[in-house]
């Protein structure tokens, strides 16, 4: 089933259609006329090769699924009016190979109280026959769907409040699937929040929230193998109370297996999974709902990346950027993932399947991330949608480079078409009831049709319809920008409105045409990242950024041994509380002097000792290198105040050089300041030996 569909549900009818761009509409004759289906009371799910939809129909709110062909029923199942689980569907899912429909039913009000009401279920799709059944009183989106199976459905696992249960689902010559028997075993995850499986149904990633004592854990373990024999190991909080029990019995050989990795999350109240495609490594995105910092409105995020190739483990990414983890997306062959993270305007990053970043896209106003599907997964957008302007950017990951951009204002949903060319994004209701509508886009950002609903007419829902990659037809090479005939992409452009100058932003006139005094945001520009360690790239990374972007007063010139309030600043003034310093030590070198019979030392005969070499020092500092530490003139300081300030900023540097060298010796990696101020000890000792023996002159 080739070529590219369209699906337009309407608040006046639903519909899929061919679609075909306006460069090739004439050259393959009449569009074929639309596939009309009935109204469906939520979205419609497709199946992998696109052939079947399954919604929710009918005032009972009964599933149903549907050639996509031809709109013809195939089968349906549930609803108030079902004898065996009467009671209205509420959420549906495809398995992988559309052999089977999950779909959970919220039971009618005379069922409440039933314990054992099998209210979720399996169906086949082919005659729309249940052939397993449970009872799950309460539904959260977050565990949905609460049955998996591995892409060629040879194994289905099922989350309960206690464990996870597997079961054999193939039947005699693969069908009928015979996930109605009693599970062949069993992984004991006790409160587990959510669980995946791999898509190869060997191995699966469960959650187990934070208990009263205990922290948040995430664990992978591996899917028992049907006949060996084994015992269950328990996983989690102890905070479970069982889980529901199974239609005809339960049973089967259960899985001994400890975690094949675990990993604390002390701050995790959610996590979303994704496995890459060779089931090989997992990202786990994990979030609160509440920042106890302060920080953010949304809670507090965080990424970790697990993998099973080789020593399984589980590690928490480390970026270079603080905030919240707003997207992560893996390309359709699995090698490489890309992340969205950081506070506005958030950073995003290219990685490796191994996690070693490789690209950084720079800064921007960016919260998604969304790889082309196969074969076109070379391609990234990179986009701004919900609260943000809705600003989108094509990347070509392999080149490094833009190939596109453009803007969809106010758009709800969005997505790559199957050949990765086309980009949709419409405006839906209920989210907004105004300007609904859609509007196409290549991949190097030229708009290729926009569609803009009546008043009074709202769109429910507009989405491509899944293609196999084998099932596309074939197509030419791209032509260049620019290049394309009558009715191609410059007929296209000519139509397009044309868009507005930019406005720019107020500036005196007195700050016009000259550079910004601070940077309200920081700004990294994008690049390579070289040596797999970020801060290689062309825009430099955070610390590098610090000073331009708070710079409202000048930086203090850091010298060594010199308290931080007595730092010259970078410019060879002196500060307030410099000047202020410089006062009482002139004051009490005249005292000195006079007690001493040196003469009068009036005010103003001469210049002040202090402020000369105060001034001396901001002279001199940059010819010091930054790893040595100057001597102190012991000499010229007169009381014990001054000595004993100098001893106490002396024993506060000797307390970090300790802390520095007990990291090191416990295996932490020290970077070129830390390594230098742990070679300073011996400098630090000698001038204390030189500061006491100066306080014990002064007190005698």
């Amino acid at each position: 089933m080739g070529g590219l569909r369209i699906l337009l549900r309407k608040s006046t009818g639903t519909s899929i259609q061919a679609y075909r761009e306006p460069a090739d509409a004439p050259s393959h004759g009449d569009t074929p006329a639309p596939v009309t289906l009935p109204p469906s009371s939520t979205d419609i799910l497709f199946s992998t090769d696109g052939g079947l939809a399954l919604s929710i129909e009918g005032a009972d709110c009964h599933a149903v699924v549907r050639s996509t062909a031809s709109g013809e029923e195939v089968c349906h199942f549930g609803g108030t009016s079902d004898p065996a689980a009467p009671g209205k569907v509420s959420a549906v899912a495809f398995s992988p190979s559309a052999t089977a429909v999950l779909a959970w039913c919220r039971p009618a009000q005379a069922h409440l109280s039933q314990e054992a009401f099998p209210n979720l279920g399996v169906y086949r799709v082919a005659d729309g026959v249940r052939v397993a059944a449970w009872h799950q009183k309460l539904f959260d989106r977050e565990k949905w769907p609460y049955v998996q199976w591995s892409t060629d459905e040879a194994v289905a696992a099922r989350l309960t409040k206690t464990e996870v249960c597997f079961y054999d689902t193939a039947g005699p010559g693969g069908a009928p699937p015979a996930i109605g028997k009693p599970p062949y075993g069993r992984v004991k995850v006790v409160g587990a929040g959510a669980f995946q499986l791999s898509p190869n149904g060997k191995h699966i990633a469960a959650f187990v929230p934070a208990g009263a004592s205990s922290p948040g854990r995430l664990v992978l373990h591996a899917v028992p193998i049907a006949g060996d024999a084994s015992a269950v190991v328990a996983e989690g909080n102890g905070n479970g109370d069982g889980g529901g029990g199974d239609v005809g019995g339960s049973g089967g050989t259960l899985d001994a297996s400890k975690p094949l990795a675990s990993k604390s999350t002390f701050k995790a109240d959610a996590v979303e999974y994704k496995w890459n495609a060779s089931s090989t490594a997992l990202l786990a995105t994990t979030s609160t709902n509440t920042d106890t910092s302060g920080k953010s409105y949304y809670g507090e995020s965080a990424i970790f990346y697990a993998t099973v190739k080789g020593e399984p483990r589980i590690e928490r990414l480390a970026l270079p950027k603080d905030g919240p983890v707003f997207a992560a997306d893996w390309n359709a062959q699995g090698n490489s993932f890309a992340i969205v993270y950081g506070s506005t305007p958030a950073r995003a990053s290219l990685f490796t399947g191994a996690a070693k970043p490789v690209f950084d896209y720079g800064t921007g106003p960016r919260n998604t991330a969304l790889f082309a599907p196969a074969p076109a997964s070379r391609r990234l957008v990179l986009a701004g949608f919900g609260n943000l302007p809705g600003g989108v950017e094509v990347w070509d990951k392999v080149a490094g480079t833009k190939v596109g951009a453009f803007d969809t204002n106010c758009a709800t949903a969005y997505g790559w078409a199957p050949d990765g060319r086309l980009f949709l994004a419409a405006t839906t209701f209920p989210r907004l009831r105004v300007d609904n509508g859609y509007a196409i886009y290549r991949y190097d950002g030229s708009v290729v049709e926009r569609v803009k609903l009546p008043d009074g007419e709202f769109l429910l829902q507009a989405t491509f319809v899944p293609v196999l990659p084998a099932d596309l037809p074939p197509r030419a090479k791209s032509p260049e920008r620019g290049t394309a005939g009558v009715g191609g992409k410059a007929a296209v452009a000519a139509a397009a409105p044309p868009s507005a100058p930019a406005v720019e932003a107020y500036r005196p006139p007195g700050m016009r045409g000259r550079a910004p005094a601070f940077k309200l945001h920081e700004t990294v520009e994008a690049g390579r990242v070289t040596g797999g360690v970020f801060g290689g790239v062309g825009g430099g990374d955070d610390d590098t950024k610090k000073s331009q972007t708070i710079g409202f007063a000048r930086p203090k010139r850091a010298i060594a041994g010199l308290a931080e309030e007595d730092a010259p600043v970078a410019g060879g003034e002196l500060t307030k509380s410099q000047k202020k310093n410089a006062k009482k030590k002139e004051k009490a070198a005249r005292e000195k002097a006079a007690a001493a019979g040196g003469g009068n030392a009036q005010a103003g005969t001469a210049p002040a000792p202090a402020v000369e070499a105060a001034k001396a020092t901001v002279a001199a500092a940059p010819t010091k290198p930054p790893s040595s530490v100057p001597a102190i003139a012991v000499e010229e300081l007169m009381t014990v105040e001054e000595v004993e300030k100098k001893l106490k900023g002396l024993s506060k540097k000797l307390r970090q050089v300790g802390t520095l060298q007990a990291d090191r010796a416990a295996g932490k990696e020290l970077n070129e300041e830390q390594l230098t101020k742990v070679d300073s000890e011996g400098a630090l000792r000698e001038q204390m030996t030189q500061l006491e023996d100066r306080l014990s002159a002064l007190r005698t």
